[in-house]
């Protein structure tokens, strides 16, 4: 039985280094997307469904401490779940 392949965001300000990622990933068989800028990697996360999530955590645009972290990807996943409803 096929197995459902992994969906994969990576997210870093490098922008080689987010080529390197998807390609490398890619080649694994997983789908992988990729940004370079903390807000495109939001509205990726408001758009599609990931099942993890590999980040940077200290770039222009994205939350640079766990908590503020934490709460951004927790609203974009609630805001998910009600325009669902």
């Amino acid at each position: 039985m096929n197995q459902p392949r992994l969906r994969i965001l990576i997210v870093d300000d490098a922008g080689p280094v987010v080529v390197l990622c998807v390609n490398v990933l890619q080649a694994l068989g997983y789908a992988v997307k990729g940004a370079n800028r903390g807000e495109t990697a939001v509205e990726l996360l408001r758009k599609e469904r990931f099942d993890l999530m590999v980040l940077d955590y200290n770039m222009p645009g994205m939350p640079f401490t766990s908590e503020e972290l934490r709460g951004t990807v927790e609203k974009v996943l609630t805001d998910r779940k009600q325009d669902s409803r």
